[in-house]
């Protein structure tokens, strides 16, 4: 994976000032993504007391709020890490689950590459089993905001996705996907998981499956 060892990841956020009794409040530019991977790996270590700027700085700057320069630091905090050593997952984790009619494998990228269209990871396509719910297609095209929960409900259920499914988000290198795995988990989706490596890792591994539309 390209985290950390998670016993690590969790003493490196509390050096920064994660921890009681602060509420962290994510935030990023070009697009929400930036900040659900924090989110994503603060869940993986236990840490709930957490939330994303819809938007992001972005539609914070469009609103005219205000905004200043320079770096702020905290002391370092605590906080009672609980790791979950199963939210982030790796490649064999999914292997085992290919042909599962119980877990949706849900591909966060663009149609073309989806579909194959595209070579940007190396061989083209897709795990095999996929459905594609582009992470775009989550938000707001005009502002970069979330859609509303009965817009997104909608996606979801037009794409056969069921509350109690185990759902594997992936995408090219575990950014995207945490878009995905955010919305569902504000949603009350419980049973989700990220492969972090995504295309960037299956595509390239050639004793691995992959599927196309061509």
């Amino acid at each position: 994976m390209t985290l950390p060892e998670l016993e690590l990841l969790a003493q490196s956020f509390k050096k920064l000032g994660v921890g009681a009794p602060h509420h962290i409040v994510l935030y990023s530019s070009n697009g929400m993504q930036w900040a659900t991977r924090i989110w994503a790996m603060l869940a993986a270590v236990g840490y709930q007391s957490v939330s994303v700027l819809d938007g992001g700085l972005d539609e914070w700057r469009r609103l005219g709020f205000a905004t200043e320069s320079g770096i702020n630091k905290f002391d370092p905090a605590e906080f009672d890490a609980q790791i979950d050593t199963g939210f982030f997952i790796e490649k064999d984790n999914v292997l085992s689950v290919l042909g599962r009619k119980d877990c949706v494998l849900l591909n966060s990228l663009t149609t073309d590459i989806f579909k194959g269209e595209s070579k940007r990871y190396g061989r083209p396509g897709r795990i095999p089993g996929s459905i594609n719910i582009p992470f775009h297609a989550l938000l707001n095209a005009s502002r970069g905001t979330l859609k509303s929960p009965g817009e997104i409900v909608s996606i979801l259920n037009d794409a056969g996705i069921k509350s109690n499914n185990r759902i594997i988000n992936y995408c090219g290198g575990g950014i995207a996907a945490t878009l995905t795995a955010f919305v569902l988990y504000q949603l009350g989706f419980d049973h989700l998981e990220i492969y972090d490596n995504s295309m960037s890792e299956w595509a390239m591994d050639t004793t691995l499956p992959i599927e196309t539309d061509i």
